[in-house]
């Protein structure tokens, strides 16, 4: 049986999270889309279909060495005649048993380690789309742009194998020239302060080499 839970670390704009611990699946309802926030329009679902799709899409790229660290999930579209869009949006992801990255005081060298090749990959990533698409996409590492954490957020250390795991797919985090220099210095103080809360030199310097792309 399906129990609810409540938790930042599974999403920004995930609204409502229930967990199946007996087939390992949690289903995240996702309940608004950026692009549309300050819109009359509603999103239809061929726009949830490309806008998160595109999202898990993105981090999912094998050009880009994530998705190893991201648990396997799937998007899911189903008709609801309450809601204004006519639909609802489920992300449905193998679930994590495990602590938050976040809420951790000390962490051992090998999440430690596992967490720098995350941040390697998002480095690629960057410089990728960057080059691509005129604008840095990156996972989303502080749980927001507009308000980051001072902590890496949606990351979970699984309980048994110590494996870390990013799971949070939508939205991805963007940085484009309309994006507002204070929003770019926010997010980049908030990324020294979360690299420097863990300590650990290798993860220090990739972070310095991440926001040297936004």
């Amino acid at each position: 049986m399906a129990e609810l839970i409540k938790t930042p670390e599974f999403g920004l704009n995930i609204g409502e999270i229930e967990v199946d611990r007996q087939i390992g699946i949690i289903h995240k309802r996702v309940t608004q889309l950026p692009d549309f926030i300050g819109s009359f329009d509603r999103p239809t679902p061929i726009d949830y279909y490309y806008l998160v799709g595109r999202s898990i899409g993105l981090l999912m790229d094998e050009r880009w060495p994530l998705a190893e660290m991201i648990p396997q999930c799937s998007l899911r579209i189903v008709e609801n005649k309450e809601m204004a869009s006519g639909c609802e949006c489920w992300i449905d992801m193998n679930f994590i048993e495990g602590q938050k990255l976040s809420q951790m005081q000390v962490i051992s060298k090998n999440v430690a380690d596992q967490l720098t090749a995350f941040l390697n990959g998002c480095l690629i990533m960057a410089k990728t789309t960057k080059q691509e698409e005129g604008k840095v996409t990156i996972p989303d590492l502080l749980g927001g742009v507009e308000r980051p954490h001072k902590r890496f957020r949606n990351f979970i250390v699984e309980r048994k194998t110590e494996k870390l795991y990013f799971v949070d797919v939508y939205p991805v985090a963007e940085f484009g020239k309309r994006k507002l220099n204070l929003t770019k210095r926010r997010y980049k103080q908030a990324l020294t302060q979360a690299a420097q809360a863990i300590g650990y030199p290798k993860i220090i310097a990739m972070v310095e080499e991440l926001k040297a792309t936004l």
